[in-house]
């Protein structure tokens, strides 16, 4: 490609990637390695034959730590009896059934609770108590809802249950929604390029995240993401297929020259 006199580009910028399996790949993005920040980024990695992503979820995770006091029920009141357990369960229920992932679909966002230990290290109280929920949103609209969901069922809960110590352990980001800071013609780029190659693919909402939506995270400009020839990804049987690699190749030199074809 590169020896290719009759080629139109611009400044092409190649970056490899490793670790997007467990979030950590923006950790290590040096952008001193690039002359400047990339207009214009595309993303080939995963997702299904046929679709690009042009824009993808926010993910956010917040977890809660539940402090008990050891003391015989029957005595409760007298010695304020912590009881993490029960307050856990109260801080779940307060969250509204419609924002649990069964009731959420193409741009809906939702909040759920991944994960509860009940049982903790031996360092730790073994009868405190711990969860942890995943918040997804396309709109940050959305967002700022459910934060204020969980922010209304802590509340409640510190008032329900005086005794048990509620701290709040982690409240980060994972990944952005590309579609917040990428540049407004690399969608059009692509489908130009797509037309060119023959290949049917359109452009999809992804309920999920990738390594660009990783990287904007961090502060870095998004692109869309566009399939990457890889099947059964994130599996024991995960595989390539030869013939979509090559047709990729294809798709990408024409996402190049419609790059600098831009006014």
């Amino acid at each position: 490609m590169v020896n290719d006199k009759k080629f139109k580009h611009g400044d092409v910028y190649f970056c490899f990637g490793q670790n997007e399996n467990v979030g950590k790949v923006q950790d290590y993005m040096d952008m001193g390695y690039f002359d400047k920040v990339p207009d214009i980024l595309i993303d080939v990695d995963g997702g299904d034959y046929g679709e690009f992503s042009k824009s993808n979820f926010t993910a956010e995770t917040r977890s809660y730590y539940f402090k008990e006091n050891l003391v015989h029920p029957s005595h409760a009141k007298k010695y304020q009896f912590a009881d993490a357990h029960t307050a856990m369960g109260y801080f779940i229920g307060q969250l509204p059934p419609e924002i649990h992932p069964t009731n959420s679909e193409d741009r809906q966002g939702y909040v759920q609770c991944y994960q509860m230990d009940t049982q903790l290290p031996n360092e730790q109280n073994p009868h405190d108590a711990r969860i942890a929920f995943r918040i997804r949103y396309f709109d940050k609209a959305d967002g700022e809802r459910y934060r204020n969901d969980l922010d209304e069922a802590y509340r409640k809960t510190v008032e329900a249950f005086p005794y048990v110590e509620i701290i709040k352990e982690f409240d980060g980001m994972l990944y952005e929604n590309v579609a917040y800071n990428m540049h407004s013609k690399s969608v059009e780029v692509i489908e130009k390029a797509v037309g060119k190659t023959g290949i049917l693919m359109k452009g999809v909402d992804l309920r999920a995240g990738t390594t660009s939506a990783l990287m904007v995270a961090k502060g870095l400009s998004g692109g869309p993401c566009i399939y990457s020839g890889q099947q059964a990804e994130h599996s024991v049987y995960e595989w390539c297929c030869v013939e979509k690699m090559i047709e990729l190749v294809r798709l990408t030199k024409n996402i190049v020259t419609e790059v600098s074809n831009l006014k």
